[in-house]
């Protein structure tokens, strides 16, 4: 189960990175993720607004809404999300171990 779906999460895609528009420094899943939060947060594709308090607010809101996804799946969304806040190298870092969890290489280290 577990290598089934990390090959989703290493095979994921968006609109962003189809158009070789994502960010290089970040995997497929990631820049899914920053996609999945400026989509909510500021209701379009692009990337190119800053991660704020205010729009982390808004995106919180709209995934908490979601009661049918899986709550530690939630969580670690919002802990990505909350991360790019302040987007700087340690927060990177951070990101990448959130990345690492959903594709199973940190199935036992929790947030």
């Amino acid at each position: 189960m577990h290598s089934v779906y990390a090959a989703i999460i290493n095979n994921i895609s968006s609109p962003l990175v189809i158009n070789s528009e994502a960010d290089i420094n970040y995997s497929p899943f990631a820049c899914f993720i920053r996609e999945a939060f400026h989509f909510l947060a500021y209701s379009g594709h692009s990337i190119t607004n800053a991660a704020t308090f205010e729009a982390l607010q808004t995106a919180k809101d709209k995934l908490h809404s979601q009661a049918e996804m899986d709550i530690d799946f939630k969580r670690m969304i919002l802990h990505y999300w909350e991360s790019m806040v302040n987007d700087d190298e340690a927060n990177y870092w951070e990101q990448e171990s959130i990345i690492e969890w959903f594709s199973g290489a940190k199935a036992n280290n929790c947030f």
